[in-house]
């Protein structure tokens, strides 16, 4: 039985990424194993504008559900992984359709729990939302 963890080979291109990532235009820029840190790459699209023509703030909430739960996913072992159990976001600027910047850091983790903090910039750099949140950590025996 293969003990790497299935998010390094989503993370080299060995695995399609999920349905829900691929809709969020999801790349992967940066991961270091053991980090606790991540870099995504998000493509925000026209279909995702609200009436005013901004990106709609469940979109922006989805792309920082991904960059939170995918940074302590770094540190994983074999058959751990993290479902989010509470998501808080922060909208700082109306976000335009475009490439947006996620980068998501872990603040502490012990094993059964992580403190990860995260943001979506855009192409000038500016913060558009941030995020925390708290994922708890799963063992499955026969898991991923």
């Amino acid at each position: 039985m293969n003990k790497r963890h299935v998010f390094w080979d989503m993370a080299e291109g060995k695995l399609p990424m999920p349905p829900a990532e691929q809709t969020l235009g999801f790349e992967m820029l940066e991961t270091i194993p053991d980090s606790g840190q991540i870099t995504l790459a998000f493509t925000a699209k026209p279909e995702f504008c609200n009436v005013l023509g901004n990106i709609g703030g469940g979109f922006l909430a989805a792309m920082l559900d991904a960059v939170t739960s995918l940074a302590p996913a770094t540190t994983y072992q074999h058959g751990e992984f993290g479902p989010t159990l509470e998501l808080k976001v922060n909208f700082i600027r109306a976000c335009k359709p475009g490439k947006l910047r996620g980068i998501g850091r872990t603040i502490h983790r012990t094993s059964s729990i992580a403190f990860v903090e995260g943001e979506l910039r855009d192409a000038n750099d500016a913060i558009v939302a941030t995020a925390s949140a708290t994922i708890r950590i799963i063992r499955q025996e026969s898991g991923v």
